[in-house]
């Protein structure tokens, strides 16, 4: 197996992890990882190796995994916090204010909403 066969068959899987690392510092997700998890994704990306052990495969897709259980709390927490802005808005609108037409189109809000649920 030639070098640049090697190099272009683990391209996928350093595209999904430096995926994994820029959306999870951007969803402020990156720091609610340990310290050796954050290492891993980092070094997996930095060092040139090979992916060819089931260790590490399994250590780099137990961390994926730890991301998408975080992002999914978040999901929840906004999703939740929407509902719960469209019938608070639903309900003060019908109760005379109507500037609470507004609380459904609040990011801020709904995430308040969303996280003080949880």
């Amino acid at each position: 197996m030639s070098a640049t066969t090697t190099t272009t068959e683990n391209e996928p899987i350093r595209s999904v992890l430096k995926r994994c690392i820029v959306s999870s510092r951007r969803n402020g997700l990156w720091f609610k990882l340990t310290k050796e998890q954050r290492s891993l994704l980092s070094l997996s990306l930095s060092l040139k190796i090979k992916f060819e052990s089931f260790a590490l495969l399994r250590a780099l897709v137990s961390v994926i995994k730890r991301l998408a259980e975080l992002g999914q709390g978040i999901y929840n927490a906004i999703m939740k916090g929407m509902r719960l802005a469209w019938a608070f808005s639903t309900a003060a609108t019908s109760w005379g204010n109507n500037s609470s037409a507004r609380w459904k189109s609040d990011r801020n809000y709904i995430l308040y909403l969303g996280l003080h649920y949880l």
